[in-house]
């Protein structure tokens, strides 16, 4: 397993399970993911079990809100060498994980951001901040300033992660 896919939530039954199929037709295949319940209660660990998803699927229960510790339990719970977090709320493009994975081929790379675009408007912020969009590997200043936990000034580096 190459790549582990981790999206966490809190009460949004109906929005995961539509992102978690929206998976189902990526170009790349070989990932796993790994599924953060912090409701109340364990409300649809059952549905996830019988979604018969091209990929194997963990559930992970965890009482209670908090972002950071359902991430970290994310990892804790992955498998994969490249760990790819996504919110419980997106409609990922068919070749994501693959275009994701293709930029760990540069062993100079650590780690990988990008930019959500809400759908209504996609196809005129593209148009319009083109000019701004640098080659693969690089930051955009623009997206170093709007997202507030990356730093364009600031190299950062992990140096290992724990997996299974």
């Amino acid at each position: 397993m190459k790549i582990s896919v981790i999206i966490s939530t809190y009460k949004r039954k109906k929005r995961v399970l539509e992102t978690i199929k929206s998976f189902f037709d990526q170009t790349y295949r070989e990932f796993e993911m790994v599924v953060i319940d912090q409701g109340p209660a364990r409300i649809f660990d059952e549905e996830i079990s019988n979604l018969n998803a091209p990929f194997p699927i963990k559930y992970v229960y965890l009482n209670g809100p908090n972002l950071c510790r359902a991430r970290n339990a994310g990892i804790q719970n992955a498998c994969g060498q490249i760990l790819l977090f996504c919110d419980d709320d997106i409609v990922p493009d068919k070749s994501l994980v693959e275009k994701h994975i293709s930029n760990y081929d540069d062993d100079n790379i650590g780690g990988v951001g990008g930019r959500i675009i809400s759908s209504g408007r996609r196809r005129e912020l593209l148009l319009f901040f083109k000019f701004l969009h640098p080659a693969i590997g690089s930051i955009n200043p623009l997206d170093a300033s709007l997202i507030c936990n990356f730093h364009r000034r600031r190299r950062c580096e992990i140096k290992h992660v724990g997996g299974c």
